[in-house]
């Protein structure tokens, strides 16, 4: 694989990004620059974890997802452990309570837009 290909964004990733650009009202590159950052800094991650049967990547805000390499081969399983915080909010989307969700976006992420546009 060419390292190029690390960072192509299909349909649903360019939509992804657009999203959250139109939500939080930054740039779609500065968006884009983040993610690239944060998946480069886990392939380091695992760079320095290369010599280790078991390797930890570690996904802000959602958990960790776990790599158990079988013994001298290029396989490995795969592992995807969640935070138990997020897992209560999952929870409580599926039982319709999303209350807490959207005050925290209300807050956190809308008030913080307006305020931008009001005093800019």
């Amino acid at each position: 694989m060419k390292i190029e290909k690390l960072f192509k964004h299909d349909a649903e990733e360019k939509e992804l990004i657009s999203k959250i650009s139109a939500l939080c009202g930054l740039k779609q590159d500065i968006i884009k620059q983040v993610w690239q950052y944060t998946f480069f800094s886990i392939y380091i991650s695992l760079l320095e974890q290369k010599d280790r049967p078991i390797s930890e990547i570690k996904i802000p805000y959602l958990g960790k997802i776990m790599l158990r390499f079988k013994e001298n081969e290029p396989e490995f399983e795969r592992f995807l452990l969640i935070e138990e915080e997020v897992q209560e909010i999952i929870k409580n989307i599926r039982n319709g309570d999303d209350t807490e969700l959207v005050q925290f976006f209300q807050e956190t992420f809308i008030n913080k837009v307006l305020n931008n546009i009001l005093e800019g």
